[in-house]
């Protein structure tokens, strides 16, 4: 078996698109991979900055990619981004993007395609509160009841002190109608950005978040999602950069995906560098076979997706110059999952 990695750069930047990131991919019913992330469309590549949801397919497993398309125009009074895509126990494909209006107003949304993503259902909206919240691409999670959970951080609670605490909203009706949780959880500095969430074997969840704090931080629920104990410091150091996390289909560990860097002073206070994966068989409490999948120091990477497509896991992320995002493109790994063990 080859167990060497694959590595493309799939949308490169240029002029007047300086930055491609935040993406995801979903396998369709013919075997296609479908790829979504965030084209912005102008010389500036703030997370303000004019984008779209683009598109390409893949009818070999991920190795080439077809010319871009447009899956959601820009409706928003800034963009549109940060994409997830996620195949529904009910067979459809949700599409969750944010339409992004101004610093203290984003609405996330999310549209369904019943016939493998030829049409779209006009917009749900995610969030039915006001304010700016931050759900990551590849975030939404399903559970094996069918619940919802789409996890944010908010940029504050309101009438409380403090940035960046992490909130759930939810939906029992296949995404159809959502609701929040009513819990902020907070950590102090930079607070507990950017949460995800992993559905565990005994049935609890566990949220994972960035933060400051040079560790990755986690929270427990063992009600579906409402309620959730306090954060605690993971064994996985982190500079204030995303992490994800998925179970592997085949070995039913979890992979986990970060920057293993706890300096904080380099790069404008995060240096994201290395991109560094590990695996845990004990549901997160311990973590083995740490391997870098992009070592290269003169760069920086973040905001991955993970994908299972049959023995690999292809990933996307943002790959730049270390400490800008000025030629930001977006690349493409797939890594063999013997790899992960080797």
């Amino acid at each position: 078996m080859d167990e060497t990695l694959y590595k493309l750069i799939v949308c490169p930047a240029g002029p007047g698109n300086i930055r491609n990131s935040e993406g995801d991919i979903v396998e369709l019913a013919d075997g296609k991979l479908l790829l979504a992330w965030t084209k912005f469309y102008s010389d500036a590549g703030e997370d303000h900055s004019p984008s779209i949801i683009a598109g390409k397919l893949s009818g070999d497993r991920g190795r080439t990619w077809s010319e871009e398309f447009v899956i959601q125009e820009n409706v928003a009074l800034q963009n549109v981004m940060s994409v997830t895509l996620r195949r529904l126990h009910s067979g459809e494909i949700a599409l969750f993007y944010t339409e992004k209006n101004s610093d203290d107003d984003t609405r996330w949304r999310v549209r369904f395609s019943g016939d493998e993503t030829r049409t779209w259902s006009d917009p749900v909206l995610v969030n039915p509160l006001p304010g700016y919240f931050v759900l990551n691409n590849d975030r939404v999670t399903q559970l094996a009841d069918g619940r919802l959970l789409a996890p944010m951080a908010a940029a504050y609670e309101p009438g409380q002190p403090g940035v960046w605490p992490s909130t759930v909203f939810y939906s029992d009706d296949n995404g159809r109608t959502w609701r929040h949780n009513g819990q902020y959880l907070h950590l102090p500095g930079a607070g507990a950005q950017e949460p995800g969430i992993i559905e565990l074997r005994d049935g609890r969840l566990m949220m994972i978040c960035r933060t400051s704090l040079n560790r990755i931080y986690r929270a427990y629920s063992a009600d579906r999602g409402l309620t959730w104990t306090d954060m605690e410091p993971m064994d996985l150091v982190a500079p204030c950069s995303p992490c994800c996390c998925k179970r592997i289909p085949a070995t039913g560990d979890l992979l986990m995906v970060w920057n293993e860097n706890g300096d904080e002073t380099l790069d404008g206070g995060s240096r994201r560098t290395p991109l560094t994966c590990a695996l845990s068989s004990d549901d997160g409490q311990t973590w083995h076979h740490k391997r870098n999948i992009e070592p290269d120091p003169a760069r920086t990477y973040g905001y991955t997706s993970l994908t299972f497509v049959d023995d690999t896991v292809v990933l996307t992320y943002y790959s730049s110059p270390a400490g800008s995002i000025v030629s930001c493109d977006l690349k493409l790994c797939i890594v063999p999952v013997s790899w992960l063990y080797r």
